[in-house]
């Protein structure tokens, strides 16, 4: 009925903003005097006007509301009559009027009882919803009846949980509601008006935080001002810009390590302890004070129940785990944050922002895989949510998880699309691709991205993040020192040296030793080298951790250099193991028992193999098929051998289809033996030996024998060393070795009287 009067309200001319005025109600409120009010007594009446004051009610606050044990039984009543009264389930029940009807009694009330009363009905409605638990309708109670003093402390009481909850806007709104002096009085209303739009404008937000602390201190609060300057940190991190502005708030939030404060909660001293944290390892890596904020911030989050701020601490826990280098602390807070990342209440901001720490945490500890699966959700959430931020965030991630392993092509894939996504009026934006860039260049072992990019990149990082310092210059000063440009990389070299010392980044060391170890061999100073490689494994050996990986594309020439001067052997070796670091080619000078090959293969006198530098030996059956298919693979030169040469070597007796199913079985078990399924690349019907992970003695022979023919006579002596009998000597089953087993022989021979001796048997 009172849909279909409005209907016809609308059909003579009126509009849906008319319908928020009473006067313009007349319709409907002549319906609700005729089918409700006039049937009612008078004692009802007065109950229905009074209970119009209130948004909702239980039977128990209607009662003491309007002073007649009645009221209860009159809510009933219209509920079962369908009069324009609902009831809520719950413990207890609740009663409301429908919104048109409570118009149409307030309008009455303040007709018939004045204004007076409506307002003294207001102020105890209000008590009386408190005393219930439904504060939101008693500040929206307190606010209509301009009780300011009431509403405040509700407000500043409410908003924690509102947070919590992702209604910051519920919170604005209210305090948009009240007059501007009110605000300005209470540095605790100041403080949540701010914190309200620190996700929304963090510059606007830092304006009304800083004037709460500043009326914080007036008033003597140290918890507002706490509060007030963890928001302002916060804002710095969401805003992702101007670090150098958390600087002053530093020493506010130093004192909640040292002092005892008595907290409203467990979340929002997780709030001040997670902002003290930020800061430190963002401006302040060597801060004192950073290992008891790790310590207490974990403390805080067995404790928290807010599951975005839960969120929040562990990606914070987790990212300074990855500038300090830090495992352990990395490992435990990934496992809080993939505990709670997935949980409804967490934000889409908070998510992307979380997934973004789990990618770096598990790529600074070296899990590629489960990086990488959290680059692709990356990915899928900016794309469903259409936050474009988060995929520039996967992006870059994929940038370097990608080029950091040796995947160049996807790296630059991902490259690709962080420029698409770099917002070109967000400077640090444009700082983070070009530190990408930068980096790629290294991981492409080319300069010209960085020659392009890299300065830029450093000068707009001034504002930066201290571990940003090093991290977005030790890229261009490799590039400079892989062209042999000893001034530059002297120069930036200086640099680095300073932010280490000055922050206590120890764990980089490694990485400027391998500049200078770069650089020396460019320029062929052996001495300057084997001090840097020497130092280099010293400083490795003296570190848990570092990144020396991330300089992967560069580190197989390094070691190289360090096997062939015998510089620190077992060092280099442990390092080469721990980060699956490739040989730079099979053929170069580095012995094949000096490096530490994934896989070394014995061809020349009887077939041998070892993986990780131990001698394979077969308990029971030996796998012979497999092996079978390894020595004809080396011999038939280990590089796009086609696999139906392989299948009709191995398995004459077999028509086609046949032998290339024998051949599919044996390379599964050969490449479950070997242990690297990568060792081994099928493309094209063509298969490939991995020569950075498995070295031949066959190779390295004939590439021997090569530089001997080009005047090199310490070759000569290599490749005598490498002959160590016929090609698989004793496998006279391998009639496809025949032809290959007799030309080796007669290249032996030719090396051997070059230096003198005969050619074993």
């Amino acid at each position: 009925a009172g849909l279909t009067l409005l209907i016809e309200r609308l059909a003579r001319g009126g509009t849906i903003r008319d319908l928020e005025q009473p006067e313009q109600l007349q319709d409907v409120f002549d319906y609700f005097a005729a089918q409700i009010f006039a049937d009612a007594s008078g004692a009802d009446r007065q109950i229905l006007m009074k209970l119009s004051v209130v948004p909702r009610m239980t039977a128990r606050l209607a009662e003491t509301l309007v002073a007649d044990g009645n009221a209860g039984r009159l809510l009933d009543d219209l509920y079962r009559r369908r009069l324009f009264t609902e009831r809520r389930s719950g413990a207890p029940r609740t009663y409301q009027f429908h919104a048109l009807f409570r118009v149409f009694l307030r309008h009455r009330a303040d007709a018939l009882l004045g204004p007076v009363i409506v307002e003294q009905l207001q102020r105890e409605g209000a008590r009386l919803l408190e005393a219930d638990g439904l504060v939101e309708d008693a500040i929206a109670l307190c606010i209509d009846a301009h009780d300011w003093t009431a509403a405040a402390r509700l407000v500043v009481g409410r908003c924690g949980a509102l947070f919590a909850a992702g209604r910051w806007k519920t919170a604005l709104d209210w305090m948009q509601a009240m007059p501007a002096a009110v605000l300005d009085d209470d540095p605790w209303l100041r403080y949540w008006s701010g914190a309200a739009l620190v996700m929304l404008a963090p510059p606007v937000a830092r304006e009304k935080l800083e004037a709460a602390f500043r009326l914080a201190g007036d008033r003597g609060d140290t918890m507002c001002q706490i509060q007030c300057a963890s928001a302002i940190i916060e804002s710095c991190c969401i805003e992702w810009s101007r670090f150098s502005l958390m600087d002053p708030w530093i020493p506010v939030l130093e004192r909640i390590v040292a002092e005892s404060f008595d907290w409203p909660s467990v979340d929002a001293q997780l709030r001040a302890m997670n902002a003290l944290l930020s800061a430190l390892a963002y401006r302040c890596p060597e801060h004192p004070l950073l290992p008891t904020c790790v310590e207490r911030t974990f403390a805080l989050l067995a404790e928290a129940g807010d599951a975005n701020l839960k969120v929040v601490a562990a990606a914070t826990l987790t990212n300074h785990g990855g500038h300090a280098c830090l495992p352990h602390v990395i490992r435990r807070g990934l496992a809080v944050l993939t505990r709670c990342i997935d949980d409804a209440s967490v934000t889409l901001p908070n998510r992307g922002a979380g997934l973004f720490s789990v990618a770096w945490g598990y790529h600074a500890i070296r899990e590629i895989e489960r990086a990488r699966a959290a680059v692709a959700v990356m990915e899928r959430l900016a794309e469903e949510s259409g936050l474009s931020y988060i995929g520039g965030f996967a992006a870059f991630m994929g940038v370097h998880v990608e080029g950091c392993h040796g995947h160049v092509a996807a790296s630059r894939r991902w490259l690709e699309r962080l420029d698409e996504r770099t917002d070109p009026a967000r400077w640090y934006d444009r700082a983070t691709y070009c530190c990408s860039a930068t980096w790629f260049s290294v991981f492409e072992r080319d300069p010209r991205l960085a020659l392009v990019h890299g300065a830029e990149g450093i000068a707009l990082i001034a504002d930066g993040v201290a571990n940003s310092a090093i991290q977005w210059r030790l890229p261009l000063a490799m590039v400079h020192a892989a062209r042999g440009d000893r001034d530059e990389t002297r120069r930036l070299l200086d640099e680095l040296a300073g932010f280490e010392r000055r922050h206590g980044l120890h764990y980089w060391r490694p990485l400027f030793e391998a500049v200078e170890a770069i650089l020396a061999l460019r320029t062929a100073d052996e001495a300057a080298l084997r001090r840097a490689l020497a130092e280099l494994l010293r400083s490795t050996a003296a570190n848990d951790e570092t990144y020396l990986w991330f300089l992967r594309a560069y580190l197989p020439e390094i070691f190289a250099a360090a096997f062939a001067r015998d510089i620190d052997v077992v060092e280099a070796r442990r390092l080469v193991r721990l980060y699956g670091i490739p040989s730079p080619d099979a053929g170069t000078d580095v012995g094949a028992d000096a490096w530490p090959w994934q896989v070394r293969v014995r061809v020349l006198g009887r077939f041998a193999f070892e993986l990780d530098g131990e001698p394979v030996v077969f308990k029971g059956k030996v796998p012979r098929k497999p092996l079978a298919l390894l020595g004809a693979l080396v011999c038939f030169g280990g590089r796009d051998v086609p696999l139906a040469r392989l299948a009709d070597a191995l398995w004459p007796d077999q028509d086609g289809d046949g032998a290339l199913r024998a051949l599919n079985t044996a390379l599964f078990r050969l490449r479950a033996l070997l242990g690297r399924g990568d060792a081994l690349v099928v493309a094209d019907g063509r298969i490939s030996i991995d020569r950075t992970l498995m070295w031949t003695d066959l190779h390295a022979f004939e590439a021997a024998c090569a530089a001997a023919d080009r005047g090199d006579v310490s070759a000569l002596h290599r490749a005598q060393a490498l002959y160590r009998g016929a090609l698989l000597d004793g496998e006279d089953d391998a009639v496809w070795a025949i032809d290959a087993r007799e030309r080796l022989h007669r290249r032996s021979q030719r090396v051997f009287a070059l230096v003198g001796t005969s050619v074993p048997n």
